[in-house]
This record gives structure tokens, C-alpha cells and sequence, in this order.
């Protein structure tokens, strides 16, 4: 007993923190300190954040706490402290207290014993002394924490329905402008929860005594933060000084980012109040007046001035974010269909609202909303001064009553007024939201259906931002993206889509009706292949998908003969403007494929395009401004190589897109092919090659597994006898060798990656050590030939690309060794004759029979150009055997030289397909069955062949061959021309294949 005394006239302190009896011996301390004073300042401070913790505590562990508390009324200490005269030293501590407390508060009945007596909504309207920054965060974040709690049952806490207050909603508009951003944002969201209430006396007093108000201050606000970032703009001359128009850029965009959820409450009323301010303060006399006034403008024009691009700029990002259908439809029907410039003049001047609501000028201020919610609190304090000021919030325990006791009657009479200008509204959303008296919409209606067959003359001045005669890249950029937002905005109205789109009726599809935006459109892909390189990459982007989005419905692209023409012409445009750096550029493979990779894996936003500050300033092409390469025009050859393989990559996919086909030839290595780190690899029939990684800390036991496309090193698998597991993959185009001049038996790999910047990413850089020096020169043959090989193969799907296999031999390329659209390996003379016989791979296969066809088909002159590692290419003298009859029609001529083979028959070349003396299913059969060749006297060490013997060898097989044929009338002459200089033949020379 006497312990228990002492805690509770606070002598002593319990050890336990977080338990009833702390409570009552804080209690104590606030019972014994009920003014703030120098001296206690410190201990009133900590005690207020001890109670917070307890009564967090007992929120979830112990319901006493609560039932303590407001029995002895301590929040009545809080309200009392704020109220003195040095309350504002803990005033911080008290904020703080009571956000946490609210904030971590899951019991509802807890929630609501707070809330009971009125205390907090005192708290809210207590006189705060906000010039102090700390005191201004805490309270607004309270603010925003109590508009969390917010629901059908909790807002009666806080609006009392009898006298029409409201004061945690009203407080918080106060700020609704305030300097600091993180005020604003907490009086949004603020807002935003009190919109989403379902409780129709609040959204009552919220449309009748706040709505217009609070969103003409609100656009107003708007509109002067718009003609701050044109001036800014206008000073932005350096791209280096970017950060205050970055600044105003993403301000404008939160406050579109808030409309839009305004919109997407789906509050009729609020959202019909909010779209008549839009138009009427912002849209029409800033944005749309800006794209019609001309050079001279009259004195008594008051409306604000803004250039003409970002008025553009900032309308796609209203078309951007803003979805709400009459909003959008609004600004389309002033868009698209008005030709009057005196019709959006008369918008902008002062019209009658309706009756028992004051005038509106929209080209003025709107009265400060501060001052207007200050005179509808001293307007209810006149009013109920005969009375007991208080808000009467119900206790939680009347909570679930309903709501059938409210008299109907009881409710202002301005509300049928407010009905019948929602009403209003409401009927004459194509009117634009006008007030204007019936003969004025009238009239309206009757010159926008004259004017329907036309196109407006805003959209008319939009679309010659796109003419390429005087093009500026600027305006074209910002055009596009307008272009884009709009067509691909979901709110756009259906004659609008009619207007720029093919539409579908009886299941047949007409045309679209604007070709002229078409054709302007097209005009600039033209332009983006000229040289002088004016056409910067996003614009060109953004073009193409414009196209496509206008051009391609329901998986099907409706768009004329004509433009398809002009389209394909521009990508063989952009295919031959590539190609003169394909012959001549050592890198182009791996540029080629790096940018592929960035083109493709970048995924297209306009929304973040439209983020970008730099499309706001003169286009520059210096890499210095940190400006990215599709943003800005090229700089020295590497990087218009890169501009072109873009242009040539979008316009391509735009073709493709356009006649409806797949992407079948790009990538150029298809990912899902290739092996991956950790994949389980059946190496029962692969060769390896066992080697030591030296790495700069451990050496791992791996094996490399020879493979034509891919660098892979694998390590054995434990439970399965002949797997493996991959521990590396790469590439084996970007390897690269160099053997270790103190150690045989080493090789020094490296691969390199290529990246933006242009400086390579090195991915490995290893000594690898192997057995012998004999199994390190197999793994260095192997990895140079299969790196050559890979890129070379490469090399010619690039040129098919490009249209290069269509030229003459002459103007290809030194690199380019084969016709052949399949992986073809070398034919030679040595290993050539061996392929002839085994067609067991497809690619030998199809070359065989592909060739055999060709001679089938009548071609006079035939040639397979085989890999330059064919054997005896550096050597091998010509061999011809033209000395034939030329004149015989069964005579068929085989020339050789180097690595290539000739067939020539006169009576093919007559393209007489019917001829019975040549049965070349017969002939080719023979060539077949043709036995593998070994060469004679073969060693280790080498043999040296005369080309005379190797020339006369392949001879006699041939005639020994195709002699049984001679029952046909058949012939075949093969003579030979050969020098007598021998041949050194090593087998281990790397430029001979085996198979």
C-alpha cells in the first residue's frame, strides 16, 4: 500500500516502463506541472513522449492504458500546455507525441477514445506559431495522419453536420500553397482522403463552401507556376543550368499528377468544378491562345503570353496524365473543330454565373482562399454567438447509429442552386463547361457544326510545326510527343478518332480521313536519312510510333500504297547509308550488335520523355552537355555510325510493324540458344580440353568444351558420370588470345564487352594453363578459328541485311567469303573432296544440293566461295578445263582456282531445263558415293604434296566418276593447268579443316 502510494503521488518510479502503473506516475508529474515553465520545459518534454509509448503498448497489449487515460483526461494537459504562454517549447514534443500515437494506433475503440470530446478538433484550430519550420512539419504531418483515419464512421469526429464545420479540412487548405513542397504534398493527400468519404453532408459542405473556391486558387496557382517556368525557359540558355528548369518541370507535373486523382474519385460535382476552372483560367487563355496569337497582339488583350512549343510541351502532358473523358473532349472540340479564334477570346472574358452566385472574371486573381475560409468561421461565430460554441461530436459508442434523423430541411437553401449549376455543367459538357445564356451556346453549335468539315485552327498550326520545309527540331520533338499522347490517350472522344484513325464499319475499313497528317509525318522519317543529320533519334522514335499508332488497328495496319512506298524507299535508304561504313569500319560487328541490344531492351515511355528538360532548349550536339545521344544531334564518326544503326533499326521495325511480319533476323544470336551459367551440359560426345584458371586469388580445375559459337567452361558433374556444370559462357567472337611468352603451355584470355560510353567492359581476363603445350596450341586453333568463324558468319547476316548479297562481288566487302544464306564450312580442294561424300550435316547438305539445283536450273556460271582458312588458298595455282568444245552442248567444265570452283555448261546456259542427255540426279549421285580422301604419305610431321598430283588426283576421280555416264551421250573434259611449284601440307596447320 505504501508503494503504491508512493508511485501515484509520483515519489517513486516504477521499474517497469511500458505498464499502468508508469502511466500513473506520469500522470502525476502532469498533474503536478500544469504550467510550462524554464525549468520543467525538459521534464513535460520527456514525459509526453513516454505517455506516447505506453499508450502504444497498451493499444495492443493491455486496454487499462486507454481506460486510464481518459478517465483522467490527459490529453486536456496537452491542449492546456499549447495554450500558455511558453507552450511553444514543448509545442514540437506534443505534435510529435500525438502523430506517432495516431500513427501506431491498430485498435479502433482505442482510435476512437481518443477521438472523443472534441479535444483533437481543438488541437487542429489551436493558434500555432507556424514561421517555426519544425512546429509547421509536425502539425501538417498530424494533419495528414489524422486524414488516414478517415472513414464513413471516423468523419464524424470531425465535421459536425448541425453547424457546418470542418476544421481538420479547412485547416489544411490554408497551406494548400505553401512554399515548401513537402506542406503541399501532405495537403494533398489531406484532401484527397477527405474527397474519397462517402458521406454525402461533408460532400455537401464541400462542394457548396469550398469546391470553387479552392480549385480556382488551385489553377490559379497553376497558371502562375506555368508562366514562371516560360520565363525560365527563357533564361535556361546553357544546357549546364538545368536544375531550377528541372525543378519547375516536375512541379508541373505533380500538380497534373493531383488533378488526375481528383478525377479519379469519380465525384461528378468536384470534378465538373475543377474541369470549368481548367478550361476557363488555364487551358484556353494560357495554352491554346498561345498557339493562335500571331505577332501582334491588341493592348486590351490581358490574356498571359507563353511560347508557342511550350504551350505544346505542356499540353502533352496534360494529354499524358489527365484521362478524365469531358475534360479531354473538351480541349479536342477546341482542338479539332473551332476555326474562331473569337469564339476561345470570348471564353476568357467575365460571364454571369448562375443566379445567387457572385460574377466570375477568370482573367483576374480569384479572392485569397485564406481570407474566404476565415470568413466562414467568423460568419458561423455571428451566427451562432447566441449559443454554446461547440461541435457536439458524438460519442464512438453512437457510431453505428444511421443517419435517417437528419432533416432534409435542415440543409442550406443554396443547394437546389448548386444542383442546377451542376446540372448545368453537366448538360453542356460540349459546350465546354460555358455559362453562357441559351441563345450565345446556341449560336456556338451553330458555327461548330459549320466548321466540323474543317480542321481547327490550332490543330492546323500544330501540324506546321511538322513541315519539313522550314523544318525546326524543336517544335517537331515537342509536336510528336503531342501527337503521341493524344492519339494514344484513352478519354479521346470517338469523332476524334474517326478524324486521325481508319475506323471499321460493317466490317470493312475506311481509310483515315487526315492524310495530310500522314503525309507530314512520313516527311520526317524522309528527312531523318538525309545527311546532315537534323533528325535527332527520339524524334525520329516517336514519329515511327505515331505512325504505327494511327496506321495499325486490331493487329492490322491500314495505310496507303503510296505511303508504304515512300517508307520502304526510306529504309533502303537507311540500309545503303550503312552499308559505306559496313565495308570500311574494323568495330562495326560489335557496334552493331551493342546498339541492337540498347535499342531493344530500352523500353519506350513519352511520359518520360516529356520529363526530359533538354527537349525544352535548342538542340546540341556537344557530348559535354550530358545529354544522351538520342536526345541530341551526333558528334564526330562513331557516333553517326550509331545514329545510323539506330535510324536503320527503327525504321525497319517500322516496316515489319506495318506489313504485319515477325522479326525473324535480329538479334543476330538468339539468347534462348545459348548456353547459361549453371545449366547441365551432356558431354558424352563434345571434346574438352582440361585446364587451370588462374584467377587473382584461387586457381579453379576447369574444362574447356570446344564449341563453334560460345566460350564455356564447365566443371564435372558429381552425381552424373559425362555431365557437366556450366560455370562460364560467353561469346566466342569477343575472345581473344595471346599466348604467354614465358609459359608454352599458357594462354592469356580476355573478353570484352562493348558499352555506351565506348570503352570496353572487360568481362574475363584470366591465365589459362592446360597439360601440355600441345593441348595449349589445339585451345588456341580452336578459339582463333571459331572466333573468325563467328564473325565472319555474323558479318554476312549483317550484309543480308543490308541488301549487300544482292550487289556484285565486287562491291563487297574484303571479310565477306561465302553466298550462302546457310553456316556453309569451308570447301577446298583437300577437306572439300571429303565433304562432298559425307552429308550427314545439314548445311553440307543443302550446299551440295543447292549447287546441283543451280546447275538444274540453267545458271551459267556458278561458284562456291569458300572460307579463306581453305586449304591451299594462299597456294594453289589456277586449274581450268575451258580448253573443252565450247560448242558441245553435253560438256560440262569444272575450273578451279584457289578456293574456287566453277561449273559451266553451255546447253544449261540456254535455259533448256527439258534437255535428256544430262541426267544430273545420276551425275550427282556419283558425286556422292564418291570415297573419302586421305592424302597418301600423310604424317605428323607434314607431307609435301606436288599441286600436280593433288590437281591430277581430283581429276581422276572425276572422270572416273562420271565416265559410266557416257551411255547418255554425256561428256565431261577436265584438263588441267597447273604449275609445278610444290606445296608444303602440314596437317596441324590451322587453316585446313577436317571432318
Amino acid at each position: 500500500m505504501i508503494s503504491k502510494a508512493r508511485i501515484w503521488m509520483g515519489i517513486g518510479k516504477p521499474k517497469n516502463p511500458h505498464s499502468i502503473e508508469n502511466l500513473k506516475y506520469l500522470y502525476g508529474i502532469l498533474n503536478k506541472n500544469q504550467s510550462v515553465t524554464e525549468n520543467n520545459k525538459d521534464l513535460l518534454i520527456e514525459t509526453l513522449r513516454s505517455i506516447s509509448e505506453i499508450l502504444i503498448w497498451g493499444d495492443q497489449n493491455d486496454s487499462g492504458v486507454f481506460d486510464f487515460f481518459l478517465e483522467k483526461q490527459m490529453i486536456t494537459f496537452f491542449l492546456h500546455y499549447m495554450r500558455q504562454k511558453y507552450g511553444r517549447f514543448i509545442c514540437v514534443q506534443l505534435l510529435q507525441t500525438l502523430n506517432i500515437l495516431f500513427e501506431n494506433i491498430r485498435n479502433e475503440t482505442s482510435l476512437y477514445f481518443l477521438l472523443s470530446n472534441n479535444h483533437i478538433n481543438n488541437i487542429i484550430l489551436n493558434k500555432f506559431d507556424f514561421s517555426d519550420e519544425e512546429v509547421m512539419a509536425y502539425y501538417i504531418s498530424f494533419l495528414k495522419t489524422l486524414s488516414l483515419k478517415l472513414n464513413s464512421h471516423s468523419i464524424h469526429f470531425f465535421f459536425n453536420e448541425r453547424v457546418s464545420e470542418f476544421p481538420l479540412y479547412v485547416e489544411a487548405l490554408k497551406f494548400f500553397d505553401h512554399p515548401e513542397a513537402m506542406v503541399r504534398i501532405a495537403v494533398r493527400t489531406l484532401t484527397l482522403n477527405v474527397f474519397r468519404v462517402p458521406v454525402q453532408q461533408m460532400q455537401k459542405f464541400i462542394k457548396e463552401k469550398t469546391a470553387q473556391c479552392y480549385f480556382s486558387n488551385l489553377v490559379w496557382l497553376i497558371r502562375n507556376h506555368v508562366l514562371d517556368l516560360d520565363i525560365c525557359v527563357k533564361n535556361t540558355i546553357d544546357h549546364t543550368k538545368k536544375s531550377s528548369l528541372i525543378d519547375s518541370i516536375d512541379e508541373y507535373i505533380d500538380h497534373l499528377n493531383y488533378l488526375q486523382d481528383i478525377y479519379m474519385i469519380d465525384n461528378q460535382s468536384l470534378s465538373n468544378f475543377l474541369t470549368q476552372q481548367l478550361i476557363r483560367r488555364l487551358f484556353v487563355p494560357v495554352f491554346l491562345s498561345s498557339l493562335i496569337r500571331k505577332d501582334k497582339f491588341l493592348v486590351k488583350d490581358q490574356k498571359p503570353n507563353i511560347q508557342p512549343f511550350l504551350a505544346v510541351f505542356l499540353l502533352s502532358h496534360v494529354f499524358s496524365i489527365i484521362t478524365y473523358k469531358p475534360l479531354i473532349a473538351d480541349l479536342c472540340e477546341l482542338i479539332f473543330f473551332v476555326n474562331d479564334d473569337k469564339l476561345i477570346d470570348q471564353m476568357c472574358e467575365r460571364s454571369k454565373n448562375p443566379p445567387g452566385q457572385t460574377f466570375d472574371d477568370y482573367m483576374s486573381e480569384p479572392r485569397n482562399l485564406v481570407n474566404y475560409l476565415s470568413s466562414l468561421s467568423s460568419e458561423k461565430k455571428r451566427t451562432h454567438s447566441h449559443s454554446r460554441r461547440s461541435l457536439s461530436v458524438p460519442h464512438f459508442s453512437s457510431l453505428n447509429k444511421s443517419n435517417e434523423n437528419v432533416n432534409p430541411n435542415e440543409e442550406l437553401n443554396i443547394e437546389p442552386l448548386a444542383d442546377k449549376a451542376n446540372d448545368e455543367i453537366l448538360d453542356n459538357s460540349e459546350l465546354l463547361a460555358l455559362n453562357i445564356t441559351d441563345d450565345e451556346k446556341h449560336r456556338n453549335l451553330s458555327v461548330m457544326s459549320k466548321n466540323q468539315a474543317q480542321l481547327g485552327l490550332i490543330f492546323e498550326n500544330l501540324l506546321q510545326y511538322l513541315n519539313t520545309n522550314d523544318y525546326d527540331e524543336l517544335n517537331s520533338l515537342i509536336c510528336l510527343s503531342f501527337m503521341y499522347t493524344m492519339v494514344n490517350n484513352p478519354g479521346l472522344p470517338s469523332k476524334v478518332v474517326d478524324l486521325i484513325k481508319p475506323r471499321q464499319t460493317n466490317g470493312e475499313t475506311s481509310p483515315m480521313n487526315n492524310e495530310n497528317l500522314m503525309d507530314y509525318l512520313i516527311k520526317i522519317v524522309e528527312k531523318s536519312v538525309e545527311p546532315d543529320y537534323k533528325v535527332r533519334l527520339s524524334t525520329l522514335e516517336i514519329a515511327t510510333r505515331v505512325i504505327k499508332s494511327i496506321a495499325c488497328t486490331a493487329h492490322r495496319s491500314y495505310i496507303s500504297e503510296g505511303h508504304m512506298t515512300r517508307i520502304e524507299q526510306v529504309r533502303m535508304q537507311s540500309a545503303s547509308m550503312l552499308r559505306e561504313s559496313f565495308r570500311t569500319e574494323e568495330m562495326f560487328l560489335d557496334m552493331f550488335e551493342h546498339e541492337y541490344h540498347s535499342f531493344n531492351s530500352q523500353t519506350f515511355s513519352c511520359e518520360m520523355l516529356l520529363r526530359e528538360w533538354s527537349i525544352l532548349l535548342t538542340p546540341t550536339s556537344t557530348p559535354l552537355s550530358g545529354i544522351e545521344l538520342t536526345k541530341r544531334f551526333p558528334c564526330g564518326d562513331t557516333e553517326k555510325l550509331k545514329h545510323l544503326m539506330r535510324n536503320f533499326f527503327l525504321i525497319r521495325t517500322l516496316c515489319l510493324n506495318l506489313t504485319n511480319e515477325i522479326e525473324n533476323q535480329l538479334p543476330l544470336t538468339k539468347q534462348e540458344h545459348l548456353v547459361k551459367e549453371n545449366d547441365a551440359l551432356d558431354l558424352n560426345s563434345s571434346d574438352l580440353i582440361a585446364c587451370t584458371v588462374n584467377l587473382k586469388d584461387k586457381k579453379d580445375r576447369r574444362f574447356l568444351v570446344i564449341d563453334p559459337i560460345q566460350f564455356i567452361l564447365v566443371e564435372p558433374e558429381v552425381k552424373r558420370i559425362g555431365w557437366g556444370i556450366v560455370k562460364f559462357s560467353d561469346l566466342i567472337q569477343d575472345v581473344e588470345v595471346t599466348p604467354d611468352k614465358e609459359d608454352s603451355r599458357s594462354l592469356s584470355i580476355t573478353i570484352k564487352k562493348s558499352t555506351q560510353s565506348g570503352k570496353p567492359y572487360i568481362l574475363l581476363n584470366s591465365t589459362f594453363t592446360f597439360d601440355d603445350h600441345i593441348r595449349c596450341m589445339a585451345a588456341k586453333q580452336h578459339l582463333v578459328r571459331a572466333r573468325e568463324r563467328a564473325r565472319r558468319i555474323k558479318l554476312e547476316k549483317i550484309a543480308q541485311l543490308l541488301n549487300l548479297s544482292s550487289n556484285s562481288n565486287a562491291q563487297k566487302p574484303n571479310f565477306l567469303h561465302s553466298q550462302s544464306q546457310n553456316d556453309i564450312l569451308p570447301y577446298n580442294l583437300v577437306a572439300g573432296y571429303n565433304l562432298l561424300n559425307n552429308l550427314s550435316h545439314p548445311g553440307r547438305a543443302s550446299m551440295i544440293s543447292s549447287t546441283w539445283s543451280q546447275i538444274a536450273q540453267g545458271e551459267k556460271h556458278t561458284q562456291m566461295i569458300s572460307s579463306p582458312m581453305a586449304a591451299f588458298s594462299k597456294t594453289s595455282s589456277p586449274v581450268n578445263t575451258n580448253k573443252s568444245n565450247p560448242s558441245d552442248p553435253n560438256t560440262i567444265s569444272v575450273s578451279f582456282y584457289r578456293n574456287q570452283i566453277s561449273f559451266t555448261s553451255p546447253s544449261l546456259a540456254s535455259s533448256s531445263n527439258s534437255n535428256p542427255s544430262l541426267d544430273t540426279n545420276k551425275l550427282k549421285e556419283k558425286i556422292e558415293s564418291l570415297p573419302v580422301f586421305s592424302p597418301k604419305n600423310t604424317s605428323d610431321s607434314g607431307v609435301q604434296l606436288n599441286q600436280n598430283e593433288s590437281d591430277d588426283f581430283l581429276t581422276t576421280k572425276l572422270k572416273e566418276t562420271i565416265k559410266p555416264l557416257a551411255d547418255d551421250d554425256t561428256q565431261m573434259n577436265v584438263n588441267n593447268e597447273s604449275n609445278s611449284e610444290p606445296i608444303i601440307f602440314n596437317p596441324d596447320d590451322p587453316s585446313i579443316q577436317y571432318y
